[in-house]
């Protein structure tokens, strides 16, 4: 029986700053590592148990996104976009494929990254592999957001200010509750919201493991700072340049049950402009399918890996 490989955490500086590196090192194998891009809000820590199943066949890198960097502003730039998240995790896979895969020894690791991304990262994930292809032998997006570009014409004609007060995914994150008691009292508070819906207690409280820190003697808060979160509903990308430029082989991941995050013309509009690249439905899991059922989604991983 295999042996489960155990998540672990370093930082690595990335321009002026310093940013969490979550790996699963399989030192036995000689696969292609992957790199995964978590969503907005949480950490990679949180997907744990997705991620470890994927490291039973190979090593798994994943950076987290700049909102948990030490030194990090608890506000962001207005400049830190979803495309400059994707040029940190350029930066970030370059240093690991120069630290971590070269100084490891081992003989025949290949240098290229599976890209797998959900959400926001799916995004990060899709504008890296088009501006540095050379980083990716393939890229899988799971539950990408894909907004029409109508919708995004309108965002984009906002100004930043407004958005945080009309639009309801950044107006409702500001108000979100982000400091609990401990563990225990983040879980049973998520329990009963329906964001949250068919995520085992056991994912929960990765989420609380990863996605807290200390914030004073008897109170814990985000790693990923509401603030951020909000600016990151507020910027959202038009990306269907992207997926139109994009060389590298691709397979995107739709759940069934994710309407609300994006919509059905969206996947038309992406079968119609890209058929070359396979769409492939989850049934019955939401926007948050790889927490809801974490093996699921990484036989999926696996399965495509292994064609």
């Amino acid at each position: 029986m295999t042996s489960p490989i155990t998540l672990q955490q370093s930082q690595i500086e990335v321009g002026e700053h310093l940013g969490t590196l979550n790996y699963w090192n399989n030192s036995q194998s000689t696969l292609s590592p992957i790199h995964f891009a978590h969503a907005n809000g949480f950490t990679a820590g949180t997907y744990q148990q997705m991620l470890g199943c994927l490291a039973q066949s190979r090593s798994v890198y994943a950076l987290d996104h700049r909102a948990t960097w030490q030194n990090s502003p608890q506000t962001p730039a207005p400049q830190c976009d979803w495309a400059s998240a994707a040029d940190d995790l350029i930066a970030g896979l370059d240093i690991i494929r120069e630290r971590h895969l070269h100084a490891s020894g081992q003989v025949g690791v290949p240098e290229k990254f599976i890209g797998v991304g959900h959400s926001l990262g799916a995004v990060m994930t899709l504008i890296a592999a088009t501006r540095r292809p050379d980083l990716f032998e393939q890229i899988i997006l799971i539950e990408p957001v894909l907004y029409p570009s109508a919708s995004l014409h309108v965002l984009k004609a906002m100004p930043l200010a407004l958005r945080y007060r009309y639009l309801k995914l950044a107006k409702r994150t500001l108000l979100r509750q982000d400091v609990w008691r401990d563990h225990h009292d983040f879980v049973q508070y998520h329990a009963s919201k329906p964001a949250f819906d068919g995520i085992s207690q056991g994912v929960m409280y990765d989420y609380a493991r990863y996605g807290l820190k200390p914030h004073t003697d008897q109170s814990m808060a985000f790693v990923f700072p509401k603030t951020w979160e909000a600016h990151v509903f507020a910027t959202i990308p038009n990306v269907w340049g992207y997926i139109k430029k994009l060389k590298v082989p691709c397979t995107c991941i739709r759940a069934s049950d994710s309407e609300r995050w994006v919509p059905l013309k969206s996947w038309d509009k992406w079968q119609k402009i890209r058929p070359d690249l396979p769409l492939l439905t989850l049934q019955g899991m939401g926007h948050l399918a790889p927490l809801q059922q974490p093996e699921k989604v990484a036989d999926l991983i696996q399965s495509l890996l292994s064609q």
